[in-house]
C-alpha cells in the first residue's frame, strides 16, 4: 500500500524494497537504541511477534547489562506463550 500511495502522490518510497533490507534496518535501529548511553535517556518498547527478534533483543540487552528502559510489547492474544515465558524468565532473573 505504501508503494501505491507514494506512486500516486509523487512521494519518495519510505519503505525498503526487500525483507532483508527491512530486517537489517530493524537490527541497526535496535543496536543503536540499546547502546547504554541511549537507553538511559529513553524507554524502548520492542514490539514484535518474531521469536528470533525477541531473543536477539534479550541477548543483546543482557550482554550490554541493560534491564531498565527496555520493555517487550505484544498484542493481547498474540503469541501468549512467548509473553508468559518472557515474564517468567524476567521474574526468575529478579529473584537471583
Amino acid at each position: 500500500m505504501e508503494a501505491v500511495e507514494a506512486e500516486v502522490s509523487g512521494w519518495p518510497l519510505t519503505v525498503f524494497d526487500s525483507k532483508n533490507e527491512t530486517d537489517s534496518n530493524f537490527k541497526r535501529m535496535l543496536e543503536y537504541g540499546l547502546l547504554p548511553e541511549n537507553i538511559e535517556v529513553v524507554h524502548l518498547g520492542l514490539a514484535s511477534h518474531n521469536l528470533f527478534e525477541l531473543a536477539y533483543t534479550k541477548i543483546l540487552a543482557e550482554e550490554r547489562d541493560i534491564s531498565d528502559g527496555l520493555v517487550f510489547e505484544m498484542l493481547e492474544g498474540m503469541a501468549d506463550h512467548v509473553h508468559r515465558t518472557n515474564q517468567k524468565e524476567n521474574q526468575s532473573g529478579k529473584n537471583k
